[in-house]
């Protein structure tokens, strides 16, 4: 909070200064509002990203890719959140062009409910974010991957699965500690993983290790 204040002085000083008010008003610095000086630090201090792997349950389809959200907690703290794993994930399947994959036709029952998630410090976690209870239905399912995550479905060719991309928003509530804490309080995005190049492989996870 000091430094943001002090920043801010900063800024109002320079602003005032004859200097300033003599440039090209293309060349002026923007005063940022306060409130989005506070709010410009990161929901979920954790690196993540995305690791896939072919299913060892097949849900119902010949084959299945299985994706997990890896976070890492490399801060001084535990970290906690409260999110539902299946409502609040949201997945966007993208083609070699970067654009949109439409979903097969499909029936979606899934239960789900929201918990809350404490990652230690110095610490990861392989995240399962895979679902299933999505039914699917396409030409040809031997030659197709099943990619389920949240309640978005997808069948990708097998021939092709490298030339597809995943994106993935997480929606929560940050540093809360109880189901009662976070009640009434809104979600927010509290991360996004850039468009992810699919891969697969049948192979384990490596075991979790501490950072610490």
């Amino acid at each position: 909070m000091a430094n943001v204040m002090r920043s801010l002085l900063l800024w109002l000083t320079l602003l005032a200064s004859p200097a300033i008010a003599q440039m090209p008003q293309f060349l002026k610095p923007t005063l940022v509002p306060l409130e989005s000086l506070l709010s410009a630090s990161t929901s979920l201090p954790v690196k993540a990203s995305l690791i896939f792997r072919e299913g060892s349950k097949t849900y119902g389809y010949p084959h299945h890719l299985e994706v997990f959200l890896r976070l890492e907690n490399t801060t001084n703290s535990d970290v906690y959140w409260y999110a539902n794993s299946v409502e609040d994930i949201e997945a966007e399947l993208l083609d070699s062009a970067g654009k949109p994959v439409l979903h097969p036709p499909s029936a979606c029952s899934i239960m789900s409910n929201a918990y809350i998630y404490m990652l230690p410090q110095g610490s990861r976690f392989d995240w399962l974010i895979s679902s299933s209870g999505i039914s699917m239905w396409g030409s040809d399912l031997k030659k197709n991957y099943a990619l389920m995550v949240g309640i978005q479905g997808w069948l990708i060719p097998i021939d092709s699965v490298h030339s597809y991309s995943l994106r993935i928003r997480l929606r929560g509530i940050p540093r809360v500690t109880s189901e009662k804490e976070a009640k009434g309080m809104p979600k927010e995005t509290l991360l996004e993983i850039s468009p992810t190049q699919l891969e697969t492989t049948s192979k384990p996870l490596p075991l979790l290790q501490s950072q610490r």
